[in-house]
């Protein structure tokens, strides 16, 4: 078939040798490869560069499975040695084995060029930096990074378009695993010719070639841009998810829902807010009820508890107590949640409403401050014009009587005998006396009102004062009155306590039948000394046994005698209080009102 090959000319030779679909090696007569074509290194499984330059035992080309796959015919040289043809055996006698062979090698090679990665094979090389140079390239390289295949086996190009940040880890990490024979695994990036930077999971081992015995490096780089985008997409998300949570002005927390709620996430305002920090809330799983304000925390575990809480929302107000011992009131808003590992959590915030909380019981505060002004003047108003009727009742009626008494004494025309004269004097004296004492309680009243009144004690021998006061009251003229107690002493303001036992005798005189007696009883109790004035009148409703010491106060309504201001009784309590006593009215045995006084000292 070749008997004629150094008739044709070289270039058709040369064309002829290496398009020839046969497999064709040419030797030297001492056996050294001078070239070879691409069909036979497919029936070595070598490349060119392993086979030029070796000898044909060292390709053991007289040896299974070549052994009967190949022929050979010597062409003598015109001026040198003779060379040896080397060549497959026919088409029509190729064993099934090679036909085998050819058609896994094309169904790998399908397969390798089909899947969404880069194979690569690399092959030793002493001078190279990493230890190895490229020897294939799938086409899926040009697909991706718009290299192809042949550009991608200069080495030199792989150095400059791998990404500056990651090239000295890249090839470090190459050179040692080529040295180690170690498998590679890196995630690294490469510059496509586009500029458009590929991130590339690139994993590889050495295998060792069964025939050749040579170290061949086998790789797959698979793209993983989109992931690497992906991933950094939602790290950049929970950046800013978690930039927005930790400067929200609450803090916000996830708990897992089981029996101590443990907790998974609190932001950092909660040391701000609470003292507390995250890590303090990892550490004790049951801080959150320790730290219930001893007032909320029933009601809050109760509405925790609730099972209508649980499918839904939870919205409260409750107080804390922060780290330092501060009330801090929060509003808790949180929602359950399922998460991917099939438990329940709850999620949500806590919201610092103190300053809030401050601010409405200040503003309840004034709103009940105001109320109690409007009531105030509602009642000074009310005690206006109780003054002003008393007033014009209780000092118009003496000032009428003293100054007709006075035109009468003063009218020479009229004859007056002397008992007639006296009786108008004493007219005069008993209303101006009156008048006076309205005006002194009314005085006295606006005193101890400012806090100017002082009791200036002295040892008094209270009987005999009473019985005193008692003869000398115009009040009771004609009236039947008993005193009862001699003897008993006490430490105390003599004017002021007249003024007292004056003010219950005119009261009892007011309300007391003019024919009852009144009763006076002295006596010593407890360290100090009981004054008890009792008369026989209506008596006190019990709804009126505390008010009816109020300023103004006057009797009941209907009362025949309900007249004057209503100022005594008021000072007969503020002076017993100003001894550090105290002033009450109880019901007397038969029918009455029994006025009493306890006076310490």
């Amino acid at each position: 078939m070749y008997g004629d090959l150094t008739s044709l000319p070289a270039g058709a030779l040369r064309l002829l040798f290496h398009e020839s679909t046969e497999g064709l090696l040419v030797a030297s007569g001492d056996g050294v490869v001078l070239e070879v074509n691409q069909a036979f290194l497919r029936l070595l499984g070598a490349t060119r560069e392993q086979v030029l330059g070796a000898t044909t035992d060292a390709l053991q080309l007289w040896s299974e499975p070549f052994a009967g796959l190949i022929t050979t015919e010597r062409i003598p040289g015109e001026d040198g040695p003779e060379v040896l043809l080397v060549r497959e055996v026919a088409a029509d006698r190729e064993t099934e084995i090679l036909r085998e062979l050819r058609a896994a090698e094309a169904r790998f090679r399908t397969l390798v060029e089909q899947i969404p990665a880069v194979t690569y094979t690399e092959i030793s090389d002493p001078i190279s930096l990493t230890g190895a140079r490229t020897a294939y390239v799938s086409p899926q390289a040009e697909r991706i990074l718009g290299y192809t295949a042949d550009e991608l086996l200069d080495d030199e190009l792989w150095v400059s378009i791998t990404h500056p940040d990651d090239l000295p880890a890249v090839m470090a990490e190459e050179a040692r695993t080529n040295r180690e024979g170690a498998p590679f695994l890196m995630e690294y990036r490469i510059i496509g010719k586009d500029g458009r930077v590929h991130w590339f999971r690139d994993e590889s081992a050495v295998l060792l070639d069964p025939d050749t015995g040579s170290k061949v490096r086998h790789g797959v780089m698979l793209d993983i841009t989109e992931q690497k985008e992906s991933a950094s997409e939602l790290e950049e998300a929970q950046r800013r998810y978690k930039s927005l949570v930790e400067t929200l002005p609450a803090v916000v927390f996830v708990d897992r829902i089981d029996e101590v709620a443990t907790n998974i996430y609190t932001s950092p305002q909660s040391e701000a807010i609470l003292g507390y920090t995250a890590q303090d809330w990892t550490d004790d799983p049951d801080l959150w009820r320790k730290i219930l304000h001893p007032d909320d925390r029933e009601a809050v575990l109760a509405t925790i508890a609730d099972p209508a809480y649980a499918p839904g929302a939870w919205d409260q107000e409750y107080r804390l107590v922060a780290k330092d011992g501060r009330t801090v009131w929060v509003r808790e808003v949180a929602r359950r949640i399922n998460g991917a590992d099939g438990k329940l959590y709850a999620q949500g915030f806590l919201l610092d409403i103190t300053a809030q909380k401050i601010a409405e019981t200040a503003l309840k505060e004034a709103l009940d401050r105001e109320h109690l002004a409007v009531e105030q003047l509602r009642a000074l108003d009310g005690v206006k014009n109780t003054v002003l009727h008393a007033l014009s009742h209780d000092l118009k009626g003496p000032i009428s009587a003293i100054l007709g008494s006075a035109s009468t004494l003063g009218n020479h025309d009229l004859r007056l005998i002397a008992e007639e004269r006296r009786d108008l004097l004493r007219g005069i004296t008993n209303r101006a006396l009156r008048m006076d004492r309205l005006l002194t309680d009314i005085l006295d009243v606006e005193r101890l009102d400012r806090g100017l009144i002082e009791p200036d004690r002295t040892s008094a021998d209270i009987g005999r004062l009473v019985r005193s006061v008692a003869d000398h009251c115009e009040a009771l003229e004609g009236r039947v009155v008993t005193v009862e107690g001699k003897g008993v002493s006490a430490s105390v303001d003599v004017a002021k306590v007249e003024r007292i036992v004056e003010n219950l005798l005119v009261n009892a005189a007011r309300y007391a039948p003019e024919v009852s007696p009144i009763e006076v009883r002295v006596r010593a109790m407890d360290g100090g000394v009981e004054i008890a004035v009792e008369d026989r009148g209506p008596g006190v409703a019990d709804e009126l046994k505390i008010v009816v010491f109020e300023k103004f106060r006057q009797g009941q309504e209907g009362e025949r005698h309900s007249t004057g201001m209503g100022i005594g009784l008021s000072l007969v309590a503020s002076f017993a209080e100003l001894h550090g006593g105290r002033a009450w009215v109880e019901d007397r045995p038969g029918g009455g009102a029994s006025f009493k006084v306890y006076l310490p000292g």
